[in-house]
């Protein structure tokens, strides 16, 4: 039976890759679509943050996709409805505009946005195969390492200001929550009998510690349905191999987070009425109320 899911794999795989394969330039433009956007690794190289690199890395992307053919899937993602939902989303964000209290601003957000969302459209055109997709979710998981290399550095290595050039348009709490979508991806990378199974699970080890360095609590209640969800629905692992993983995990959050910062993580479970987000102005329950209000 075994043999046979195997030769039904590879028969569906080739029939994928007819028409499919990827040229480097769109193979290449792809990979940076994900390190830019994701892992912001052009922050890093000083100069190059003003350098509009993200308009050029999208725009080369669409003109691969251009030129080789791909834009006639476009009708194809109309078929999907997480995309549906977006565009339907940003529809509606389009039509508030005349009633936002900062019309002007109102706008270049939605520009803003519906420049980001073009990677919703890229992806999906680009990455149609096994072996695509695999590349894609491979470099997202090294994309969020990088993006939360920073604050490893920086609050756990001692490396001062380097998320001041590093994370430009994230907070904690956005890069907490890359790395936490990075998690099962270096579990994929690092499933049993795969090339680089090691780097994979060196890499979930580092997206975990990455989570308890920026200090998100956030974060860390992503990262715990992150394993909550492996640990019920994952087929990669065994029951005992899966709570092993889950065990190793814990215990290096255990060691790697600080007595504050569990302090502050408990604060979640034990009494949340206690936390700014409740009290202050700048708190989260004060803003919507404002925005119910506006």
């Amino acid at each position: 039976i075994r043999r046979s899911r195997v030769a039904v794999a590879a028969r569906r795989n080739r029939a994928e890759g007819r028409g499919t394969q990827w040229s480097f330039f769109v193979k290449s433009t792809i990979i940076l679509v994900v390190l830019v956007f994701v892992g912001r690794a052009h922050e890093v190289v000083p100069g190059v943050p003003t350098i509009p690199i993200g308009n050029l890395v999208v725009l080369a992307a669409a003109a691969g996709l251009a030129l080789g053919g791909y834009l006639k899937r476009l009708p194809l993602l109309y078929r999907t409805p997480q995309l549906r939902l977006a565009f339907l989303l940003l529809l509606v964000a389009f039509a508030t505009i005349p009633f936002a209290l900062w019309p002007g601003g109102a706008t270049s957000t939605w520009i803003s946005v519906a420049k980001l969302w073009t990677i919703c459209i890229i992806i999906p055109l680009a990455a149609v195969t096994t072996r695509q997709l695999s590349i894609v979710t491979k470099t997202f998981a090294v994309a969020s390492a990088l993006l939360v290399a920073g604050y490893v550095l920086e609050n756990l290595l001692g490396v001062p200001n380097f998320t001041a050039r590093q994370s430009l348009g994230f907070d904690r709490n956005d890069v907490s929550l890359f790395a936490a979508m990075g998690i099962p991806y270096a579990l994929a990378w690092a499933a049993p009998g795969s090339r680089g199974r090691f780097f994979g699970i060196g890499l979930a080890g580092f997206l975990v510690i990455g989570i308890i360095a920026t200090g998100s609590r956030g974060g860390f209640l992503a990262m715990a349905a992150v394993g909550a969800v492996f640990l019920l629905r994952s087929k990669l692992l065994d029951w005992p191999k899966k709570v092993l993983v889950l065990a190793a995990a814990l215990g290096l959050s255990v060691f790697v987070g600080s007595g504050d910062y569990w302090q502050r993580i408990s604060v979640v479970f034990s009494d949340p009425t206690q936390d700014y987000n409740f009290q202050a102005r700048e708190g989260r329950i004060e803003i919507w109320k404002r925005g119910i209000g506006y």
